[in-house]
């Protein structure tokens, strides 16, 4: 099969154990070299792995083993150790390794060998790209998943969740594969036994790394490596994770990636941008929570072809586990070295030039995303100010965070005039700094007249209700009850379509429908606005009561003024639930200043037909169930 490789003993055998596991401890990828080392012996997870799939091969039944998890768990390591002792079973299976991220199966091919009499073993790592390979094979060779197949895949959690719905599929593929073959994908990863612990720093202290320890040395290190892997979160891997806390004190880890940090800023790429910098930018990413940058923009950002992306990027700084990558994103090999990085970044321990390189992510995000399309991962990046700014760093820090991740979300506006979702990311970033007022007059009324005309913006389809409600948002918290009410009605209106109405956005603006009627019923006590408030917290939870947050916000507007909590049973349906917001309009009307009479003129008459629709939709499912 093109992309795939045939392992034998013999092939195994050749492969030479390498002069030491130091590097792998340190954080780099296991290679076939790794596992070939007999210091490096399999955890308990392995050891059951492969009892099953033997168990499987005897009865000549099929399999999948998934791991998955997030980088850093030991996924890898335990896929090789697992298919390379497959190799060498008796009777021999056929193993086919995947050596391209890319190769699909061929099942011809897989259907011939399975003909044969052998059992079949598929090794893949990346295995989210053999998603819909796996999807045509249940589909056209249903004959292959009754005889002795096994699939040994591996996949990072958030590339998995990721590819699986960019195929479009409504669940996760797991869900209906297990229906047709045993498909096991709870390995057992996370913290780690005492007895992986104690293999683990066995093998550690054979690689020489640990010095002269004796072996009360070795216990106490084995023990506070299994404590660690306790400790770390739910992005990181717990393997890598423990190792590096048990390697590292926080101060050391810094000092140690400071180091590799200077050595980068020596490394000019094509671009004229450093390793160091496209590092710092890739660290950014993560600590931001992304899942990675697509490698066409990072090779775009180092100046190089993708054909020398691996060669010039990626091997040079996966050699010091600095990032890794998977798929068609590179990412950060661990969130406790992301981190520690962007710590250095905003820190006064180093000159590389963070944000200038931000500033050219941003301008390769866009070179791409018009020569190609913009893909999966590109919205991220241009979203990654607000990101940036929520990622955690010291109080002493923060102002300058705050004023880099502004900086880079006003140049996307720039860059991107006719985007909604730029203009939604520089308006939150400002009001998470209590500055909505000026979100208001530097974002919203510039392209208030604007708003209403769909052509205007590229992304209207999917972000016309997200704009008007952060466009009320800001407005109500820089205290213009009034007009904010006004938006969120138009957030629920025909005016926002196509984009459909969906039980979390309907939240939302019910929240926001009931919060500033309060608000301006406050102001001057009205019938209208008082029902739009009662009505508002009985909608929800008549029809939207899995927003346990929302109700909670709309139960206390109503307490705050002594009105009685309705029941969903006072809910009396989408009529005479849109004719109260139509209603609550024509009293907000009246009180609204220079912008809400800007909002009416662009808006001057709103449709519900949408709203109506949806709203009996959720009330008949709700009463079916």
């Amino acid at each position: 099969m093109a992309g795939w490789v045939e392992l034998t003993t013999d092939s195994l055998r050749a492969v030479q154990p390498p002069p030491s596991l130091t590097p792998y401890f340190n954080g780099a990828d296991p290679d076939w070299s790794t596992v070939a080392s007999s210091a490096l012996q399999p955890r308990a997870l392995v050891d059951k792995l492969l009892a099953r799939t033997r168990a499987r091969v005897s009865s000549g039944t099929c399999g999948i083993e998934l791991l998955r998890g997030p980088t850093g768990e030991g996924k890898s390591t335990a896929l090789l150790q697992a298919v390379s002792a497959l190799v060498s079973e008796t009777p021999a299976p056929v193993v086919w390794w995947r050596q391209s991220p890319k190769a699909e199966l061929d099942w011809a091919v897989v259907e011939g060998e399975l003909a044969n009499g052998r059992a079949v073993v598929i090794g893949a790592d990346d295995a989210e790209t053999l998603i819909g390979s796996i999807q045509t094979g249940l589909a056209d060779f249903p004959v292959v998943w009754h005889r002795p197949l096994q699939l040994l895949l591996a996949a990072r959690e958030a590339d998995w969740t990721r590819t699986w719905k960019t195929h479009r599929l409504k669940v996760d593929p797991t869900t209906t594969w297990r229906r047709r073959v045993f498909l096991q994908d709870q390995h057992g990863f996370g913290a780690l036994t005492p007895e992986d612990a104690a293999g683990i720093v066995k093998a550690w202290h054979a690689s020489g790394d640990l010095g002269e320890v004796g072996p009360d040395e070795l216990t106490s290190l084995a023990t506070a490596l299994a404590e660690a892997s306790t400790t770390i979160g739910r992005r990181g891997g717990a393997l890598l994770g423990a190792l590096l806390k048990t390697r590292f004190t926080p101060e050391g880890l810094q000092s140690h990636l400071a180091s590799l940090l200077a050595d980068l800023a020596e490394d000019t790429l094509p671009s004229t941008l450093t390793l160091a910098e496209v590092l710092a930018v890739i660290s950014a990413s993560d600590v931001a929570e992304l899942d990675g940058i697509p490698r066409e923009i990072v090779a775009d950002l180092a100046g190089v072809d993708q054909a020398d992306l691996h060669r010039q990027v990626e091997m040079r700084l996966g050699r010091e586990a600095l990032v890794g990558a998977s798929g068609d994103l590179l990412h950060g090999r661990h969130p406790l070295v992301s981190q520690t990085i962007f710590n250095l970044l905003l820190s006064s321990d180093t000159d590389i030039a963070f944000e200038p390189a931000l500033a050219q992510l941003l301008e390769s995000t866009v070179r791409q995303g018009a020569a190609h399309g913009y893909r999966e991962g590109y919205g991220l990046l241009l979203n990654l100010g607000p990101r940036l700014r929520r990622a955690p760093v010291s109080a002493d820090t923060q102002p300058q965070l705050d004023g880099i991740a502004e900086r880079y979300a006003r140049r996307c506006v720039e860059h991107q005039p006719h985007m909604l979702s730029n203009a939604v990311g520089l308006s939150a970033l400002m009001r998470e700094t209590n500055r909505a007022q000026k979100a208001v007059n530097e974002v919203w009324e510039p392209i208030l007249d604007r708003l209403a005309t769909p052509s205007e913006w590229h992304d209207w389809p999917t972000r016309a209700r997200g704009a008007m409600r952060e466009f009320a948002t800001a407005v109500g918290e820089a205290g213009d009850a009034a007009t904010a009410l006004l938006a969120f009605a138009i957030s629920l209106s025909d005016a926002c379509a196509p984009e459909r109405l969906t039980p979390r956005n309907l939240a939302i603006s019910f929240n926001g429908l009931a919060l500033d009627s309060g608000l301006v019923y406050d102001a001057k006590p009205n019938d209208q606005l008082k029902a739009m408030m009662v009505s508002a917290h009985a909608c929800l939870a008549a029809v939207l009561s899995s927003r346990a947050r929302e109700l909670g916000y709309t139960r206390r507007y109503l307490t705050k003024r002594g009105l009685a909590v309705p029941q969903a049973s006072a809910y009396r349906g989408p009529e005479p639930l849109v004719q109260l917001i139509q209603d609550a309009v024509v009293a907000s009307e009246a009180r609204v200043g220079e912008l809400g009479r800007r909002l009416l003129a662009a808006f001057p008459a709103v449709a519900f037909t949408m709203l109506t629709a949806e709203l009996a939709h959720l009330g008949a499912r709700r009463g079916s169930a």
